[in-house]
């Protein structure tokens, strides 16, 4: 039990939002760590084209809640449908200066109960909403699009992967392990079902 809002407060950051200790780092989390600081000199991605800018403003969804930021995807939306090139010139700016913006990395935070019953809230009866920044949702859509088509391009991905990759789903792995299953039951096995093979 806490005695104060503050403390409350304390108790669902340090619950749910727990510090990133490298302390307690596995042996892949200290790989990854070391890797991000190696400098590689690579050459500099090209400039986003007003088609990426395109691609991603006009997907986004309308009616959701602004990030701390306040702007509504509405709002984005027209403005960049009345000035197209203030957003190329922002996110070429952080392609080109490698940065994401600190303030784009900033989210409010709501705390939804997962049970009705709030009479006595407990910490794993709450579910954290994080909502972000819309222009910083943009920025990093416009990069994982960049990744991805890399990754495509280069054949990383395996052709049985069915989720996260576009126009697929795990439908489709459903469907793919039916056919397995059809195909091994028309071929007559080559033991008697009661045969465990020892």
């Amino acid at each position: 039990m806490t005695n104060s809002f503050e403390e409350t407060i304390n108790e669902v950051l340090f619950h749910s939002f727990p510090d990133d200790c490298e302390n307690e780092d596995d042996d892949c989390h200290k790989e990854i760590r070391s890797d991000a600081l190696i400098y590689t000199s690579v050459t500099d991605d090209p400039p986003f084209t007003i088609h990426e800018i395109n691609a991603v403003i006009n997907k986004l969804k309308l009616k959701k809640a602004p990030g701390p930021d306040s702007i509504p995807k509405e709002v984005v939306k027209k403005l960049h449908e009345m000035y197209p090139d203030i957003f190329l010139t922002v996110f070429n700016s952080c392609l080109r200066l490698k940065t994401f913006p600190r303030c784009w990395k900033n989210a409010k935070i709501i705390l939804i109960p997962k049970v009705n019953d709030v009479r006595v809230p407990k910490l794993d009866n709450l579910r954290c909403i994080s909502l972000l920044s819309t222009l910083g949702k943009c920025f990093k859509r416009f990069i994982i699009n960049r990744v991805a088509w890399r990754l495509y391009k280069d054949n990383y991905f395996n052709k049985n992967q069915f989720c996260f990759m576009p126009h697929k789903c795990t439908e489709d792995a459903l469907v793919k392990l039916n056919g397995i299953v059809l195909k091994g039951k028309r071929e007559k096995p080559s033991y008697s079902p009661g045969f465990l093979g020892y």
